[in-house]
């Protein structure tokens, strides 16, 4: 995701951030957070840590499992959470003891 080398799977994204040219709003607040300045310079000066880091996220991520069925729930569009339906809610919180009837769906955030 960096215009400089696009085709190469390197740290140069985060040497481009300081320099203002990440793509989205989301990579220009990665220098604007104070807790995230430190990582991403040391990403940006030591590519070997990026690939480490980079490499233990996507295994990470390849060991998530895939929701199905009346666990999962597929956005209808990306921004927005989908409106909650009772049945999602007994599905995340099956031991709350939350009594669904009483949840006033079409007010929830």
């Amino acid at each position: 995701m960096d215009v400089s080398t696009p085709t190469v799977l390197d740290n140069n994204y985060y040497k481009l951030l300081p320099l203002n040219l990440g793509l989205f709003f989301s990579d220009d607040q990665l220098i604007r957070d104070d807790t995230l300045v430190p990582l991403v310079n040391a990403f940006a000066a030591n590519e070997t840590l990026w690939k480490e880091r980079f490499t233990a996220a996507m295994i990470k991520m390849g060991n998530i499992e895939v929701l199905t069925e009346n666990a999962g729930n597929i956005r209808l569009n990306c921004n927005v959470v989908n409106t909650p339906s009772a049945g999602m809610i007994e599905t995340l919180f099956p031991a709350a003891g939350v009594d669904v009837a009483t949840i006033d769906l079409a007010s929830s955030s």
